[in-house]
């Protein structure tokens, strides 16, 4: 017979399980918003977790981080991987300098530089701008 005590238990540590299950449960989602029609458009919809959206400079496509890489969401939601060169702990902390000649973004490293510059190459095209970082 289970005691008390043990029935407490094994319920604590399956809640515990259910609540790891539902967070593992992700859904990222990307959107614009029209304020005149006031609708929304998803561009990009993924079953992982995928995190700040920066405008690229000439508006046509977005840059995110996912799983420390940064990639380029066109408008249609193609999304291509960004080359960052060795940087591959890439954070959340991204973007693009006011003329849209740079990028500038955060790779966690321990013990190591924090802060990336990476030229954009003008024009700037999604998954090819900076190839030979």
């Amino acid at each position: 017979m289970i005691t008390r005590t043990a029935q407490c238990l094994l319920a604590g540590i399956l809640l515990l399980s259910l609540t790891a299950q539902a967070q593992d449960e992700v859904i990222s989602t990307l959107e614009i918003y029209d304020l005149e029609t006031g609708t929304r458009t998803v561009i990009l919809e993924e079953d992982r977790h995928f995190e700040a959206p920066n405008w690229g400079p000439d508006g046509s496509y977005f840059l995110i981080n996912q799983a420390g890489s940064l990639y380029t969401v066109d408008m249609e939601g193609e999304k291509r991987l960004f080359n960052t060169g060795s940087a591959t702990r890439c954070n959340n902390d991204h973007g693009f300098s006011p003329d849209g000649s740079t990028l500038a973004f955060s790779n966690n490293l321990e013990g190591g530089p924090d802060d990336w510059l990476s030229p954009a190459s003008l024009p700037f095209r999604p998954g090819v701008a900076n190839q030979d970082a």
